[in-house]
């Protein structure tokens, strides 16, 4: 059994599904279509086995616990659109965020086997490309927006990879992330980061990339075409090569 083999039958027996799994070498980063329910790999040369593990567990818990409501009109999710039905797209970082840090909770408790692979893969991701694009300037996390450093403390931080420091104020978005367990959870965080993105706007200037919730290490959620993929990882940030 080949690589590719192999990392499709292993989706699709985590996800308890027959989902579409599309190895691309043109691809980024791994990524799962929730309304096609196609999860997309990429090819990477010499790369950690833990990492591919982490990345198929990531997506494959988007396909058990993301809904996939699409708005047609906006072509963005359905809880953009309900969030802020003007500029839906500036939510999808924020959702994306908060979304993440639940799904990855909830697969490592479904699967504890796959907490190895998160801690390898996340360290391998921080420490060997640095994707979050920390390693050169530690300060900058500091500077980061609340949901930035959200996104880091879930992903790194709670591994001791990183500190991530936050005011009293801000943890209670930690404590609530923490705890986040249902979908209508994630819709109210988001909103409430969203809120206080845009508060925080008006006291300063902000960029597009900042209100998206994807500025210095913020993920943001792409839409292909009219259906929305979840994704890991910062543009611009090294990759690994392709095969």
């Amino acid at each position: 059994m080949n690589n590719d083999t192999h990392l499709s039958t292993f989706a699709r027996l985590l996800a308890t599904e027959n989902i579409s799994v599309r190895h691309d070498k043109e691809a980024p980063t791994a990524s799962f279509n929730v309304v096609d329910r196609v999860l997309t790999l990429p090819r990477w040369k010499v790369v950690d086995s833990h990492l591919y593990d982490m990345l198929v567990g990531h997506e494959v818990a988007h396909a058990l616990w993301t809904p996939g409501d699409m708005d047609e009109e906006s072509g963005c999710l359905a809880a953009c659109v309900e969030i802020d039905p003007e500029h839906p797209e500036h939510v999808l970082g924020f959702l994306n965020i908060v979304e993440d840090a639940r799904i990855e909770r909830m697969i490592k408790n479904k699967y504890p086997g796959l907490r190895r692979d998160f801690t390898a893969g996340y360290s391998y991701l921080h420490n060997e490309l640095d994707l979050f694009e920390l390693s050169c300037d530690q300060s900058n996390l500091d500077k980061m927006g609340l949901a930035d450093r959200l996104n880091i403390h879930f992903k790194l931080g709670i591994l001791g990879l990183v500190t991530v420091s936050f005011t009293d104020e801000e943890q209670v978005f930690v404590d609530r992330m923490e705890t986040a367990r249902t979908w209508d959870d994630v819709m109210d965080l988001a909103r409430d980061l969203y809120e206080k993105a845009k508060q925080e706007a008006e006291d300063r200037p902000m960029s597009p990339v900042d209100i998206d919730g994807e500025g210095g290490g913020g993920q943001g959620m792409p839409v292909d075409g009219d259906s929305p993929s979840w994704s890991r990882g910062r543009e611009g940030a090294e990759q690994p090569q392709t095969s």
